[in-house]
């Protein structure tokens, strides 16, 4: 908005109030109380005016940074390079000769409770040795 001259509410008033049949002497104590008013209300209006606007452009400063970091964690992630034919034949080669080479063992996995149970077994065992 634009910025008001010191005078330019007063004089509206003024001519409002000339319309209606008054008139205002800028040298009686209501027209200088009324004038130093009016000057008054247009500084606060002036300061209202330019600290919203700073108060705009900080919250844009703000939005325009998370807007940025929201773009950067959302981002799609680079892929990693890949590697060339020839390392890729080599890789899958190795991986075929190796697989041939060694057979897989199973792994057998024993049950927790069967585990448990052994050991009970061997404890109570112990006592009996202990005993006889």
């Amino acid at each position: 908005m634009k910025k008001l001259n010191q005078d330019d509410l007063y004089n509206h008033i003024d001519k409002f109030l000339k319309s209606k049949g008054i008139d205002i002497r800028d040298d009686a104590p209501l027209g200088s109380r009324l004038k130093k008013a009016c000057r008054r209300l247009t500084d606060t209006i002036n300061n209202a005016q330019s600290t919203i606007k700073k108060a705009r452009d900080h919250v844009d400063d703000r939005i325009d940074k998370v807007r940025d970091i929201v773009h950067k964690k959302t981002a799609p992630r680079k892929a990693p390079p890949k590697p060339a034919k020839k390392q890729k034949e080599k890789a899958a080669a190795e991986k075929t000769t190796a697989a041939k080479a060694r057979p897989k063992r199973a792994s057998k996995k024993t049950n927790p409770r069967k585990k448990v149970a052994a050991k009970r077994k061997v404890v109570a065992k112990k006592k009996a040795d202990r005993n006889r």
